[in-house]
């Protein structure tokens, strides 16, 4: 769908419904706004006809608009931060960090990753999910317990995409819809490899930090690539 007006006083935007094909590399290049909505289910439109309003997420991907970056003198441009504890629980941090006190280290945390995903790349991630998936595999050699069920194969959402359950939990009696730390201790955990896989090429287009314990503070500045596709 082509949203536009007589006047030319607004600059034109496509609206995507993406059930099988994401929108090509020559549309996303043509500088165009795009409005990308996956969908596999008619119901995941429900949502958005009610609000009324289109948000940047995982249910709704934007190229080429302008992002607001928030950059001020006292606080610095806005982060995400995903931090690993040593009792394997994982968490963003309420409160956004910031380039001038991302080096302040949660004091039980073995791994941290800083990052601003929203000002380096047009596609929308999940910072959680990012998180988890970079502690996977900066740890999957070192016999490191890194597992939430978010990088499960066997966690889904509902056809809604409102919820999130454990596929597996009728055929072996397990919660419904646990709480994403059980994996940590779960027999059935399986690593979902293609999101992992996903989130791991996402790394390449996001300036990122990543700390682990035993590093300075300042851990190590890993800068995006500029994709030479």
């Amino acid at each position: 769908m082509l949203l536009t007006d007589l006047q030319n006083a607004h600059e034109p935007i496509f609206i995507e419904i993406c059930v099988s094909h994401e929108c090509e590399k020559e549309k996303l290049e043509s500088g165009i706004r795009i409005i990308e909505i996956p969908l596999k289910h008619e119901y995941a439109l429900d949502r958005i006809i009610q609000k009324g309003v289109i948000c940047e997420n995982i249910n709704a991907l934007l190229y080429n608009f302008k992002h607001k970056v928030g950059v001020t003198l006292t606080e610095g441009l806005e982060l995400d931060k995903f931090v690993l504890l040593e009792s394997r629980h994982g968490f963003c941090p309420s409160n956004r960090s910031n380039c001038k006190i991302y080096t302040q280290r949660h004091p039980s945390s073995i791994f941290e990753i800083t990052f601003d995903y929203q000002a380096n790349r047009t596609r929308w991630v999940n910072p959680f999910v990012f998180g988890w998936a970079i502690a996977y595999e900066t740890y999957k050699n070192d016999n490191v317990n890194v597992r939430n069920c978010f990088l499960c194969k066997f966690y889904k959402q509902n056809i809604y995409y409102t919820e999130w359950f454990c596929c597996l939990y009728k055929k072996f009696g397990l919660e419904k819809y646990c709480k994403s730390n059980r994996a940590i201790k779960c027999q059935y955990f399986s690593p979902n490899l293609p999101l992992i896989k996903e989130n791991i090429e996402d790394s390449r287009y996001i300036s990122y930090n990543i700390w682990k314990k035993g590093m300075d503070d300042k851990g190590i500045n890993h800068n995006k690539e500029k994709a030479a596709e």
